[in-house]
């Protein structure tokens, strides 16, 4: 299973990566939506963890990109 983190908040985006590694799942990390829309234009995911709140826009926007070319990716939202 290949996973995308994306996780403005450097401390638990590496924990959460670190913890899914260990778990045996391969990991990609992004710290902005830019970044993870970088990563989805050259990999394909089974699952992306995503923050609502980015600095450079939102999870909810970043969402209705993914979804469509990716329907069967799932899409768990982390918030504060």
């Amino acid at each position: 299973m290949r996973i995308l983190v994306v996780e403005d908040d450097r401390l638990l985006n590496n924990t959460l990566c670190y913890n899914l590694n260990t778990a045996g799942y391969a990991v990609d990390s992004a710290l902005t939506k830019s970044a993870a829309g970088s990563f989805l234009t050259k990999q394909d995911y089974d699952l992306i963890v995503l923050d609502v709140n980015l600095p450079d826009g939102n999870g909810f926007e970043l969402c209705k990109l993914i979804k469509p070319q990716h329907p069967d990716t799932i899409v768990i939202f982390l918030t504060a």
